[in-house]
């Protein structure tokens, strides 16, 4: 619990049976959240609030990045779990969810409110970038129901480790969420996102 500003959650462990590897019902903001794991859900962060965070590397059962958590203008990448590789439950705005995977189902999110989104390059057996999601304004495939989705590849600088997702200046997804789902007024880099 608490507000965590500016942090680095490492290597940390919720145990047998535990959620919340990296955090458990907390405020987090600018954080780095890196191989933490939950033998139950949220490697990274169990039902908290994330603003401007990046998660790598967690792992759980059920959201390796994060579960039943509200996420805000965050990377997650390279998280796995059974179920939902980088998310599963909650709600995220303006995230990019890249290289994760599950063993089961949704590679990227399963069962998660997803606005302004970008869910590519995932892998699971079923829904490899989605399973069981709402998207609106998002760059996905397979092209989901909502509003505002498209499946154009979202051209990042690099994957090769998924170290650098920021977007070339040709990608089709800069400017084309919805300010309506903006929570902060700058991206990651400190770019006017508005």
């Amino acid at each position: 619990g608490g507000t965590l500003n500016n942090c680095n959650l490492n290597g940390s462990s919720a145990g047998y049976l535990g959620s919340g590897g990296g955090a458990f019902h907390a405020d987090l903001n600018n954080c780095n959240l890196s191989n933490n794991s939950a033998y139950d859900s949220g490697g990274g962060a169990f039902y908290g609030t994330l603003n401007n965070c990046n998660l790598s590397g967690n792992w759980a059962m059920y959201g390796g990045g994060a579960d039943r958590s509200t996420l805000n203008d965050c990377t997650l990448s390279d998280n796995s779990a059974d179920i939902g590789g980088g998310a599963s439950g909650g709600t995220l705005n303006n995230c990019t969810l890249s290289g994760n995977s599950a063993y089961y189902s949704g590679g990227g999110a399963y069962y998660a409110i997803l606005n302004n989104c970008i869910v590519y390059y995932n892998s699971a057996p079923n829904g490899p970038n989605h399973y069981d999601c709402i998207l609106n304004y998002s760059c996905t495939t397979p092209l989901p129901a909502g509003t505002g989705n498209f499946t154009e590849e979202p051209r990042f600088v690099n994957t090769n480790g998924w170290s650098n997702l920021r977007l070339q200046a040709n990608s089709p997804c800069i400017n084309a969420g919805n300010n309506a789902y903006v929570v902060g007024a700058t991206d990651l880099d400190g770019n006017p996102r508005i």
